[in-house]
């Protein structure tokens, strides 16, 4: 996606008018546009948009400020805390290892903590020795969700087949998400009105 057309995006998106009286781009739209192309590249454009939209609630109907959206994209958190939540995380999974049970979460940075070390059979099938380094990993990637949350929620499957899982958070979440009856609520962009911008 690019800067222009994700601009055209958050126009309909906020009720915003894309554009002035003469039919050019609005000032404050250029801005958006220019900060847009300077700090985010198209690859990771949809991705940033989707995380604006989740911020900033479109019912506001405003568009979200420079300030706003260079806050999301170097946001201000507190990494000592965060690393010292991730590292109680990590130490109950260790507590819950059964390669023989599935593994369920609520939380999408275990998720993604779990995903970056060889998920659930991984993790249960990891030495002694190697705990340190997948300790690091865990948590590297735990603050990274925090910072931009894109990881899906899914059950990790283990070697048995009772069905069973152990699990981290809210029981009834969790057992939604094992029944695979849970509603992610990710944001779902609509393209179809792309073409509404002109040079």
């Amino acid at each position: 996606m690019t800067a222009k057309e994700a601009i055209v995006i958050l126009c309909e998106l906020y009720k915003s008018e894309l554009l002035d009286k003469n039919g050019n781009l609005k000032l404050s739209n250029k801005l958006i546009e220019q900060w847009l192309q300077e700090n985010i590249q198209e690859k990771d454009m949809n991705n940033f948009i989707k995380k604006v939209l989740l911020s900033v609630k479109t019912e506001y109907k405003q568009m979200p400020s420079l300030a706003t959206m260079n806050e999301l994209l170097h946001p201000t958190i507190d990494k000592d805390a965060l690393e010292i939540i991730a590292t109680q995380k990590f130490d109950e999974m260790l507590e819950k290892v059964n390669i023989y049970r599935d593994f369920v979460t609520d939380d999408s940075r275990v998720q993604a903590g779990l995903n970056a070390i060889g998920g659930w059979r991984g993790f249960c099938n990891s030495l002694t020795n190697e705990l340190k380094w997948l300790r690091k990993s865990f948590i590297k990637a735990f603050v990274q969700e925090e910072i931009t949350p894109l990881t899906p929620l899914k059950r990790f499957y283990g070697i048995g087949t009772t069905g069973k899982y152990r699990f981290i958070g809210n029981a009834e979440k969790c057992k939604q998400i094992a029944d695979g009856n849970f509603k992610d609520n990710k944001i779902q962009l609509d393209f179809s009105n792309i073409n509404k911008f002109q040079e």
